[in-house]
């Protein structure tokens, strides 16, 4: 019976700190993305265009405050299939710790341009001795077609393989590697831990940025999708194509 107890406990603990951490993480993250309504388009949601706006202040501080960094993004761009940005991806909680946050994604379209930003969520957990609170800014770069297929399926996925960012020179991924990720951290999480996460396309925020979903298998494919783009999105193509060296207009969905 004290046996029975005991695990009962155990259980009751772990789901306490799961929804704590939880709630946490969802908070910081919308804290630190400082969701507000000042310069949103009327016609799309507030979080839809912050969570854009968001990716594109993360570029606008690599080309500022990184230049090493910028370097090692634009020759991976130059091939790369797919590109996506996690600002404020958190994580956080006491050896159940939980991860959340949402990205953008664009994606190498039929005729070698960036297609238009896709919205993404990410979340998943956090198993092991650690604890603490960190929110980073997460930069995907998805190399070949099956990495991008891969993202795009919603399959759980295990480990989270990102490189740090600094004021120095980034460390050199490995040539063979499909997907390479960098993060400029904030915050503390210590300890060690196994990740399971899922990425899913975001269809309610996607419908409300530009009035359709968008079929993950038009996006894999590279398919031109007929859309017009509100300012937060174009401001977001932009900035890619600068940091992959193309044109800065070279917007092809307007």
């Amino acid at each position: 019976m004290k046996s029975c107890l005991s695990r009962l406990h155990r259980t009751i603990v772990i789901v306490f700190v799961w929804a704590a951490s939880s709630a946490m993480a969802e908070s910081a993250t919308a804290v630190a993305a400082g969701e507000t309504t000042e310069g949103v388009d009327p016609g799309i949601s507030v979080y839809a265009s912050q969570q854009v706006e968001s990716a594109s202040e993360v570029l606008d501080r690599l080309f500022a405050n990184h230049p090493a960094a910028w370097a090692v993004f634009h020759d991976l761009l130059r091939d790369a299939h797919g590109f996506a940005v996690f600002p404020n991806l958190t994580k956080a909680g006491f050896i159940l710790a939980n991860i959340y946050g949402r990205g953008v994604l664009t994606y190498r379209n039929e005729d070698g341009g960036w297609g238009p930003p896709i919205l993404l969520t990410l979340q998943g957990y956090s198993l092991g001795p650690q604890f603490g609170l960190q929110v980073s800014d997460v930069l995907v770069v998805l190399k070949t077609r099956r990495s991008l297929e891969g993202l795009l399926a919603g399959t759980p996925r295990s480990g989270m393989d990102v490189l740090p960012l600094g004021s120095g020179q980034p460390p050199t991924p490995d040539g063979e590697a499909e997907i390479v990720s960098y993060a400029l951290r904030r915050g503390l999480m210590v300890g060690q831990s196994i990740d399971e996460y899922v990425v899913r396309i975001d269809e309610p925020g996607n419908l409300t940025l530009y009035g359709q979903t968008l079929p993950a298998g038009e996006i894999a494919r590279g398919t031109r999708v007929g859309l017009r783009l509100p300012v937060p999105a174009q401001k977001f193509v932009e900035r890619v194509n600068l940091l992959s060296g193309r044109p800065a207009g070279a917007i092809e969905w307007r």
